[in-house]
């Protein structure tokens, strides 16, 4: 797409899933220049990392299941979600969500997949509002180019200073969850909706008052458990009894954290009971080059459906691209594969799935 999404620190999102929302609108890092012509097309009935897989590939895997790992390919006139086998990098699956000058990525990232529906068949887009009190109306848009403005069924309450709508993400449970947030001098009131796609009209689901001061915030990254406890704000969790305290952690099933940063490499830790209590969590390294360095954003590592590996973007030496790694947990088996995409194209790494 001609915008590409702006991976962002996540302020009061559902998750937090991007996962990423009012964070900083710092445009996300190129892995590779994007200024290069795109190669003519050829056709290949089997494509492999050297060749890039073509149009006409593509079309015909958009009904395919999107398993394995989802990577996010963004190009000149679309974005293209591709699902590629983890064993040699090859396309498996696709879905193409054409260009729309008039909407522009949601500044959420991808944390937990939150810029797509679990199927891949709505990414949330953003269309800004001239003159009128609600400056950015959220919605999705869907693979003909078919923008859903969820903001714009909702009819905007008057006598507020200010309305905003934030805390956007698709759940497990196949809805579309947003909060709605009114500012007044007696503090916010925020009402939070859910929109199944296909229905007409979002269903409030809870409100908030001016006299809680706590700032609420749904969590999803449990499926269809909902949390409005601003603790867990920034938490990744799977049973709300367990978290990694990071924005960019991914957490297994047996409630370990994985981590992947610029000084440490990518590490494990426990995950732990009490907000914010890291310092009794050790940590073990996993794969940690003597010269490396890692994106400045979209760092969470991927954790495979068996919580047995990792995926990953690292650069392993000074004058190296960003490259797509896979590790055992335990630090063994290193690989780095290669996608049959355009060599020149940003890809963002957002879910592995079985």
């Amino acid at each position: 797409m001609s915008i590409k999404p702006l991976p962002t620190i996540l302020c009061a999102t559902a998750t937090a899933l991007a996962l990423s929302a009012c964070g900083s609108s710092s445009p996300a890092p190129s892995q590779t220049p994007t200024s290069a012509p795109e190669p003519a097309a050829t056709h290949s009935a089997s494509p492999t990392a050297e060749e890039p897989t073509t149009d006409t590939d593509l079309a015909a895997m958009t009904t395919q299941p999107m398993r394995g790992l989802i990577i996010e390919e963004s190009r000149r006139d679309d974005t293209v979600v591709r699902a590629l086998d983890p064993a040699t990098g090859t396309t498996v699956a696709a879905r193409i969500f054409p260009d729309d000058d008039s909407l522009t990525p949601t500044l959420n990232g991808c944390p937990y997949n939150r810029c797509y529906s679990h199927d891949y068949s709505y990414m949330i887009m953003r269309q800004s509002r001239i003159n009128e009190q609600l400056l950015f109306h959220i919605g999705y848009l869907d693979a003909t180019g078919t923008f859903t403005d969820v903001s714009a069924m909702i009819p905007v309450d008057p006598g507020y200073s200010s309305v905003d709508d934030d805390a956007y993400s698709f759940s497990a449970d196949g809805y579309f969850y947003m909060r709605r947030n009114y500012t007044q001098t007696e503090g916010s009131t925020s009402r939070y909706y859910r929109l199944k796609p296909g229905d007409k009209a979002p269903e409030l689901v809870k409100e908030t008052s001016p006299s809680d001061s706590n700032e609420h915030a749904f969590n999803l990254l449990a499926g269809t458990t909902l949390t409005t406890n601003s603790t867990l704000q920034f938490a990744r969790t799977n049973d709300n009894t367990a978290y990694c305290w990071h924005l960019a952690d991914a957490i297994s099933s047996t409630n370990t954290c994985y981590r992947l940063t610029k000084d440490k490499g990518l590490f494990s830790f426990p995950a732990t009971a009490e907000p914010n209590d890291t310092t009794s969590a050790p940590e073990t390294t996993i794969f940690r080059p003597t010269e490396f360095s890692v994106p400045e954003f979209d760092t969470m590592p991927l954790i495979s459906p068996d919580d047995k590996q990792l995926a990953f973007m690292m650069a392993t030496d000074k004058n190296s691209p960003f490259a797509l790694h896979i590790v055992n947990v335990d630090g063994s088996g290193e690989r780095t594969i290669t996608p049959d995409t355009h060599p020149f194209n940003r890809l963002l790494p957002i879910a592995w799935r079985s």
